[in-house]
């Protein structure tokens, strides 16, 4: 995989460098379950700017379906039931192997499915909203590209603000915020032997990270793309047929979006450090997550097992 890529879930983080792959899981007994796996490092065209954008995105889909199965796994060997050795730390960690990620025929049309929800949406809603307001539909209108825009971003906000309100997020929002700093460690230079604790280091770090920004950069992107797509059509003198046209390019240039958007945050990462860029990153990235939530020194405990086990 290119870079580290990661995702955060309601008992743990997973976490891929290179070819290593490790997660930690809190379990209900207090144990913390770590697993551990090799994918193949991505090498020549699949390594490329803008190529390799799409491959991590197939890596997390894969990494993340196998790092489900092994939390399931874990459920089902009865790992959450309380234990006399059991303590908060990881003298109580043990060690399970994640089975090799394999990507299926069915997490590719998952992802599909998803790119197609994401391309259709905001067209319908553009257009209804367009209709309802007696506004031009034609490919160069300025108002059109702009409902498109906010039928683009909208739904996400929304989406965020239903999925809050869920029970559990918050012990997944701290966790998310142990996965960025863990980013952070893994992009640093190695840590000295006299270094502090990986807990204490972990605390230092942002509890926000480019790569957080994810789901909201890439509509920002998909709705620049799709306006930059209509002004094409438009000026080439393609005739507006259907909304399933406009459907259609934006399919057709969903993998730039996609592309874009890891070098996008590659860029963000490099620019973090500069205080003006800094702050202006922070900001965004406030509107595309939850309300920030402090990891407990158990849930950094939990980001350390994963960085332990990558540097093993």
């Amino acid at each position: 995989m290119n870079g580290p890529i990661g995702e955060a879930f309601a008992s743990g983080i997973w976490l891929g460098v290179g070819d290593r792959v490790a997660a930690a899981s809190r379990r209900a007994s207090g144990q913390i379950a770590i697993g551990h796996c090799k994918i193949s490092p991505r090498r020549g065209p699949s390594s490329w700017p803008f190529v390799r954008g799409l491959t991590t995105l197939f890596d997390a889909v894969r990494v993340g379906n196998a790092v489900r199965s092994w939390v399931e796994g874990l459920e089902r060997r009865g790992f959450d039931e309380p234990r006399l050795d059991a303590t908060r730390f990881t003298s109580a960690a043990v060690l399970e192997p994640i089975d090799t990620p394999k990507l299926t025929l069915g997490q590719l049309l998952s992802v599909f499915a998803a790119a197609a929800f994401l391309a259709a949406l905001p067209v319908f809603a553009a257009s209804a909203l367009a209709r309802f307001l007696g506004l031009d539909r034609s490919l160069g209108s300025p108002a059109f590209q702009a409902l498109i825009v906010v039928s683009t971003v909208l739904p996400l906000r929304i989406y965020i603000q239903a999925i809050a309100r869920l029970s559990g997020v918050e012990q997944a929002v701290r966790y998310a915020n142990v996965l960025f700093k863990a980013m952070w460690l893994v992009e640093a230079e190695p840590p000295s032997a006299e270094a502090d604790p990986l807990t204490t280091q972990l605390a230092q770090q942002p509890g926000v990270h480019p790569r957080g920004s994810g789901a909201f950069l890439h509509s920002l992107i998909l709705s620049a793309w799709s306006v930059a797509a209509l002004e094409t059509a438009h000026a080439l003198g393609t005739p507006w047929q259907s909304d399933g046209q406009l459907i259609l390019l934006r399919l057709l240039v969903w993998p730039l979006v996609v592309a874009t958007s890891y070098e996008a945050h590659l860029l963000l990462r490099h620019c973090y450090g500069v205080p003006v860029v800094g702050a202006a990153i922070r900001a965004a990235l406030r509107v595309s997550r939850f309300k920030s939530a402090e990891p407990t020194i158990d849930d950094l405990e939990v980001g350390a097992s994963v960085l332990r086990q990558l540097r093993s």
